[in-house]
């Protein structure tokens, strides 16, 4: 690939540039370009990059650009420079004679990219005294980092604040007393940091931390992204990871992807390096130069942040419908007994609005209030196709019902007070599914409730929705005689067949599931539906068609437990 030792040269140049927060854009696509076509480039990447991090374990510090106008001005220097004196030493043991020897100095071509690595190698001495002169006050004007978003972000200076699109300048130290911000650098590093924490950046590939959490997400040019504590460096080779640091000193490193060298100790006399790989995790503490060993904890690290739907990620591998139908965005942050009231296409968390039974029928109704529900709807196919969603979507499946139902979808395997029936946790096969170990919908007969994939797919970046999955089960709480204010003292429940349920589960106003016939001492029905990138609407109804129940369609009591929607990395 090298035609020479030049281009050779030059690409080991732009390596260390990248690896430094130099490059720009045009020279990171050149390397990018040199990896992809030649073996030879990758295997020099690799050494170049093993070097690095070898200089960074005995804490050199990074040497100063060198921009080329200095480069010219070292060239003419040395052009310029005076004839030298030749000692010549005689057989006899005589004094040195010393006479002026004179030379044509050729006139030769330098490259800049020589005198920059000769200045590299051989005047380090001159380097160090450059940084300790001039490295802060040309950091300081770096733009270490961006901005990407926040999360009730409070600072400890109350005159601080950032926002997106704010920068982060190098040196400057941040701290967060409370809420979450998201950083990227120029180098495509995504970083989550989570109060209390105080760190900053030094400049775009390191980031000092002195207590906190934080987790980095490496883009390939941010490679060799170093985080650095009183006791370790961690020191990245494409991954993404979390560090712990708390106010006394322990550290730990979590590795979720990809590896990373990790070097302890807080003297360069007694540092140890070990490799990081994945699914694993290193603590370490300042009264002890060895890292130990200890259990990795992939979700205890908040990946990413999304301000518009309060969403903190920390790697669920799951979104919770029955969480988006109590106001949550499916990461745990909605109401138990609360849910969306059907007649009016509203949310709710007054239990009392769900108390009533209605024969009301309602055309397709959006609910605004809520960001991922699309709408509610009374699954009634007398009526003709059915509408549902708000695209106009509609579904010519659905039997004739009796449209009589108790007003509204619930979080949580609970029945409110309604009749004669008291407030209580609903059981599926005799055990109670209490929140919130267990995630439930509770969708009353003639009641369909549709989700907006499109808007979901916001709240984790760069993942897809690949499957949905639940459980579907009629509760058979009502036969205990204690949840009734009037028991209905049943003589044998085996026999009830009569309380039957319908389900469907519909996507873009297609049928991808359905169960028939469902009665509370029927096992429930697990399900696990594919999810295609573009389809959008998904929709989840309970019915009682017309002539079945014998009346009893009220004390069907239909739960989807725990309705999932799986996230599978684009990557």
């Amino acid at each position: 690939m090298f035609n020479s030792k030049y281009e050779k040269k030059q690409f080991g140049l732009k390596v260390l540039k990248l690896l430094e927060g130099w490059a720009g854009r045009d020279e990171f696509e050149e390397v990018q370009d040199t990896l992809r076509e030649s073996p030879e480039a990758r295997a020099l990447y690799k050494k170049y990059v093993n070097v690095y991090s070898t200089l960074k374990e005995i804490n050199i510090s990074s040497i100063p650009k060198i921009d080329d106008e200095l480069a010219e001005k070292i060239i003419e220097a040395e052009k310029r420079a005076p004839a030298i004196r030749k000692c010549r030493q005689e057989k006899e043991k005589q004094g040195c004679l010393i006479e002026d020897v004179h030379y044509d100095i050729p006139k030769r071509q330098y490259s800049k990219s020589s005198v920059i690595a000769f200045v590299l190698s051989a005047a380090a001495m001159l380097a160090i005294v450059l940084i300790l002169t001039f490295a802060d006050r040309t950091n300081q004007s770096i733009r270490a980092a961006v901005v990407e978003d926040a999360l009730n972000a409070q600072f400890s200076d109350s005159s601080v604040s950032f926002s997106s699109g704010d920068s982060i300048w190098a040196n400057n130290k941040v701290s967060l007393s409370e809420g979450y911000i998201e950083l990227k650098t120029p180098n495509d590093v995504l970083i989550t940091v989570e109060a209390p924490a105080e760190f900053d950046l030094s400049k775009q590939s390191d980031l000092q931390l002195d207590y906190g959490r934080i987790y980095a997400k490496v883009g390939d040019q941010g490679i060799g992204f170093t985080v650095h504590t009183d006791n370790m460096r961690l020191i990245d080779l494409g991954t993404e990871f979390g560090v712990y640091k708390d106010k006394k000193g322990w550290t730990e490193a979590h590795m979720i992807k990809g590896k990373a060298a990790f070097i302890s100790g807080n003297s360069w006399l007694k540092k140890a390096k070990r490799e990081l790989t994945k699914g694993k995790a290193l603590g370490i503490s300042n009264a002890n130069s060895d890292a130990v060993e200890i259990n990795p904890d992939p979700e205890e690290f908040v990946r990413s942040i999304n301000s518009k739907f309060k969403a903190v990620w920390r790697g669920q591998e799951t979104l919770d419908l029955a969480d988006m139908v109590g106001g949550g965005n499916g990461l745990g942050t909605g109401k138990y007994k609360s849910g969306i009231v059907t007649i009016k296409g509203e949310y709710s968390d007054d239990i009392k609005e769900f108390e009533s039974v209605t024969t009301e029928y309602e055309d397709y109704l959006a609910v605004d209030s809520l960001p991922f529900i699309d709408g509610v709807f009374m699954p009634d196919g007398g009526r003709g196709p059915v509408k549902v969603s708000s695209q106009g979507h509609t579904f010519s499946g659905l039997p004739d019902t009796n449209v009589r139902y108790r007003v509204g979808v619930l979080n949580g395997a609970y029945h409110p007070r309604s009749g004669k029936v008291l407030p209580h946790v609903m059981t599926l096969q005799g055990v109670k599914q209490r929140y919130p170990e267990t995630s439930a919908i509770y969708i009353h007969p003639e009641q369909g409730v549709t989700f907006d994939l499109e808007k979901i797919r916001g709240i984790v970046p760069n993942f897809r929705m690949s499957r949905f999955t639940a459980k579907f089960g009629l509760s058979d709480s009502i036969f205990n005689d204690a949840v009734f204010a009037e028991p209905e003292k049943w003589q044998d429940k085996s026999g009830f067949k009569s309380i039957v349920c319908d389900m469907q589960v519909l996507v873009d106003g297609k049928l991808r599931f359905e169960v028939n016939n469902q009665t509370p001492v029927d096992k429930p029905v697990d399900f696990d539906i594919r999810l295609n990138p573009k389809d959008r609407f998904l929709t989840i109804c309970s019915f009682v068609p017309m002539g079945k129940g014998a009346g009893n369609a009220g004390l069907a009591m239909p739960l989807f437990v725990n309705p999932k929607l799986h996230l599978d990395s684009l990557k």
